[in-house]
């Protein structure tokens, strides 16, 4: 099934890598169509951003199950028939609630059932990775690693493993200067962690996902998150009061939504447009167009 997005950037090429990077696909999977180009307006007065339209095929075969077609003109032959027949009461009577219900609701449902059985059998033999790919696969996201560190002026061990299963190379940085290597709040780790899978799947025909890491660094990561999600929920659940915290990637803000998605006092849901993208902590029930959220939060809980 197709499916288009809009996407939002600086430049029209930003707004296509903000895109790609939102939906994790490649360039050759999504049809570009440029809706608005940017524009710098007067003296920083005026300016707009690039806006563009990406679309893909998010491979869910279930669509095709459902035909538009068919009850439509079931329906007008019901509408003829009683015309001509209309002096004999008791047998339309009998045909409508017989023929209607009965026929169509079996057609239906079988296709569709059919359709989420077959689904998860044709995506098994794309799963199948051979060791020699996966070890060359492995090969070149260290060789892409260890020239972009030199280039950087990091001299770094880099530690590989591949999971086939999931297609990803796991990736483990050590060394000295890797807080240079992490960045703010691990911008800088999740960039290499973003070229180093561009250049990995141009090199491969399967698709494949890098996970770098460093130090420990995303379990620490992922620790503060959730540190900090369940001390803004309490302050929510307390003051009654919507927070937004300060914008995050995609990855991170999916640790927030699941570390309270069992609470039952708060609710959480994103607003903005990439990279600016926030999360909204806010009291049970209330929704994006209830309210205003108050300032955003950052890591020590102290508004700015």
């Amino acid at each position: 099934m197709l499916i288009s997005k809009e996407f939002k950037g600086k430049s029209i090429e930003e707004a296509i890598q903000i895109g790609l990077l939102t939906l994790n696909l490649d360039r050759d999977d999504v049809q570009i169509e440029v809706i608005e180009r940017e524009s710098k307006g007067f003296l920083g007065f005026g300016r707009k951003d690039a806006v563009v339209k990406l679309t893909y095929d998010d491979g869910q075969k279930e669509e095709p199950a459902i035909v538009a077609a068919p009850a439509p003109k079931q329906e007008t032959v019901k509408a003829e028939a009683p015309k001509p027949q209309q002096p004999k009461k008791a047998e339309p009577k009998k045909e409508k609630p017989a023929k209607a219900p009965k026929a169509e609701k079996p057609v239906e449902n079988k296709p569709a059932e059919e359709a989420k059985a077959e689904a998860p059998k044709a995506e098994k033999p794309k799963k199948v990775i051979t060791a020699e790919e996966a070890a060359h696969t492995e090969a070149v996201a260290e060789d892409f690693l260890k020239g972009i560190l030199e280039i950087m002026g990091i001299n770094a061990d880099i530690k590989g493993s591949v999971d086939t299963e999931e297609s990803t190379v796991h990736i483990e940085l050590s060394g000295e200067n890797m807080g240079f290597v992490i960045g703010r709040r691990g911008e800088t780790l999740d960039a290499l962690q973003y070229l180093a899978t561009i250049v990995t799947n141009k090199a491969e025909d399967s698709r494949w996902r890098v996970s770098l890491d460093t130090e420990n660094y995303r379990e620490k990561r992922t620790q503060a998150l959730v540190a900090l999600a369940n001390k803004t929920a309490s302050t929510v659940a307390k003051t009654g009061k919507s927070i937004a915290l300060e914008p995050m990637n995609p990855q991170e803000r999916r640790i927030i939504h699941s570390a309270l998605q069992d609470n039952k006092n708060v609710t959480t849901f994103s607003t903005g447009q990439e990279p600016r993208r926030k999360i909204v902590i806010a009291p049970q029930g209330q929704t994006a167009n209830s309210k205003k959220p108050g300032k955003p939060y950052h890591k020590g809980g102290k508004k700015r």
